[in-house]
């Protein structure tokens, strides 16, 4: 036995599939009700390692359910340079979502022979969250699967999925493209907008507005520290902070920071 299988196996026994339910991995991700998403978790969390040690590269997991109501979540891989999922990929993703439980071991044998996948090679994978009341424990299962792959892994905590992206992209330059921490984020754009401020003809003194809903989600925590960075070049105004309400109620339209 594959020395993988003796610590993959039992783990998974601890995320089992349900039954009757039939999973798709879209341009979203992974996304439904977030009682049905257990298993779906750990084996992204197996996606995402495997994916790690082909590319050589940190790999991203995203929990959100972005605009959709409280009680659904999803989840998102992050390609090494902040893209999402390649297509091939979210084939794999897709067949290992659906696989049964006696079937699993043989889906991962295939994503790894396929892929001529060095299995000793290391693995490093960067998780975050929204502020759904299941996101942490979803979270837990995608960590549930790295630890049994023997894979290294940071956690976040609270993120919109820009920011993990960014992250991302950042681990894998080498902080190149920018800072690899939340502050970092913040910096890059904050620098990017008063520069561009700085740069347009008129009036700089001149303080522009803008309202923002924050749809009572992640974002709106963000857009407040943002706001902080941007001091003196713009005034966000948040509505829908999260201090009441209940996320995404209502949502229409939605633009992500």
């Amino acid at each position: 036995m594959s020395l993988w299988k003796k610590s993959v196996f039992p783990a998974a026994a601890q995320h089992q599939k349900l039954d009757g339910q039939t999973y798709n991995y879209g341009t979203a991700g992974f996304r439904t009700k977030a009682n049905l998403l257990d298993s779906v978790m750990f084996r992204c969390g197996l996606i995402a390692v495997l994916r790690s040690k082909k590319t050589k590269s940190s790999i991203g997991v995203m929990i959100t359910a972005s605009h959709n109501p409280e009680c659904d979540n999803g989840v998102k891989i992050v390609e090494p340079m902040g893209e999402m999922l390649i297509a091939e990929w979210e084939v794999y993703a897709t067949q290992l979502a659906n696989a049964s439980n006696e079937e699993l071991g043989g889906v991962i044998e295939g994503i790894i022979k396929d892929n001529n996948i060095d299995m000793t090679v290391s693995a490093n994978v960067i998780i975050a969250r929204d502020t759904r009341p299941s996101s942490p424990s979803l979270s837990a299962s995608v960590i549930d699967a790295i630890k049994a792959f023997n894979a290294v892994y940071t956690d976040y905590g609270m993120l919109t999925t820009p920011q993990l992206h960014y992250l991302v992209r950042c681990v894998n330059t080498n902080g190149q493209y920018g800072e690899a921490t939340e502050e970092g984020y913040y910096k890059k754009l904050s620098q990017a907008f008063t520069q561009l401020k700085i740069q347009t003809p008129g009036d700089n003194s001149y303080l522009p507005e803008i309202c923002v809903d924050g749809a009572n989600g992640v974002g709106a925590l963000k857009v407040l520290q943002l706001q902080k960075e941007l001091k003196g070049y713009l005034d966000m105004k948040v509505f829908n902070d999260g201090s009441t309400g209940k996320l995404n109620e209502q949502v229409k339209i939605f633009h992500n920071l």
